[in-house]
């Protein structure tokens, strides 16, 4: 049968994008507030800290730097495969960041419309180690040959 909107769960109908809902513009009126001198000790806290969107930034979290600095050196392999890479970045970033190089064969902007097979591979070694480690039970491995990235 069809999904409609008939036969949807009701749930999934009354559900709300609560970035913009009634706590948001609420926390802005008092955002709004604390930023006048006047208002400073109306409430028992100085600010208001929007943690509604999934901004780990806005609650000071600092940005996964790892991910961020190999995918820098992958794009840039001249900068990766140089002698002074490990001067710039850390040895583990510049490992991994050669590593993915070797693997990917070149860095252009065309792959198997799949995704790269070694990170099909290792979505799929990850997939059936969770799904063992969860049930177990040992569980049909998954293939990469059924991911899409």
């Amino acid at each position: 049968m069809p999904l409609t909107l008939e036969n949807a769960n009701t749930r999934v109908l009354a559900a709300e994008y609560a970035v913009r809902g009634p706590i948001v513009v609420r926390a802005k009126e008092i955002d709004a507030e604390l930023k006048k001198k006047e208002n400073k000790k109306k409430y028992p806290f100085q600010q208001v800290i929007f943690c509604n969107i999934g901004n780990p930034q806005a609650v000071k979290q600092p940005p996964l730097s790892y991910p961020r600095e190999v995918s820098a050196l992958i794009t840039a392999p001249q900068v990766a495969l140089s002698s002074k890479a490990t001067t710039l970045y850390a040895q583990d970033v510049v490992d991994r960041a050669r590593w993915c190089i070797k693997q990917m064969g070149n860095t252009g902007g065309y792959t198997d419309s799949a995704g790269y097979a070694f990170v099909r591979q290792h979505v799929a070694d990850y997939i059936s180690a969770r799904d063992e480690a969860s049930s177990g039970k040992f569980l049909p491995k998954a293939s990469p040959s059924r991911i899409f990235l």
